[in-house]
Order: C-alpha cells, then structure tokens, then sequence
C-alpha cells in the first residue's frame, strides 16, 4: 500500500526526528527532484531518512569528522542541501 505524502506533512513528521521544518522541506525537495526524476519513487521511512540524514550548524559538522575542515571538503565526500547560509544550517546524509 503506498500513500503520498506533501512537503507539509513530511515536514510535520520528519519535526518529530530533530529537523526543522525548514530543514524537512529542503530535504523534502531535494528527495522529491532526486527520485521523481528517475521515476522510481521513493518510500517514506521516517526512520531510515533520520539515520542517512541530519541537520546542523556547519561548525558542528566539521567536529564530527577529524578529515574534513571546510563545507566544500564536505560536500566532495557527501550530499549537502543548504538550508540557510545566514542561520549557518544544513541538510547532509551521514552515510559517507
């Protein structure tokens, strides 16, 4: 059974698993351009977008990893949606 879902309501769940709603709708959009494009779709697993994905100050990010020290060396080894440059957030996947 599949559903669809609107940026409105990806942005509601994805609040309750840390993002902003911000945050949600940027990433809602990236996904939504990424998988409509290729027509395949995409399953909406709350739990597995928290664990690829995560939302922060580019400060914070750049602690997590001892290799990389600026946002383009982060985004040579990952995908990064900018957020809001003046706010300092960003939308990145984990899995690198």
């Amino acid at each position: 059974m599949y559903a669809m879902i609107d940026n409105f309501e990806f942005q509601n769940v994805m609040f309750d698993f840390g993002f902003s709603h911000d945050g949600a709708s940027a990433l809602f959009d990236f996904l939504e351009e990424a998988y409509t494009d290729n027509g395949l779709g995409i399953e909406f697993d709350p739990i597995a977008i928290q664990c690829e994905w995560d939302e922060d100050s580019l400060p914070n990010i750049l602690e997590q990893y001892d290799h990389i020290n600026t946002l383009e060396e982060l985004c040579y080894h990952t995908i990064v949606i900018v957020v809001d440059e003046e706010k300092d957030l960003y939308v990145y996947n984990t899995a690198f």
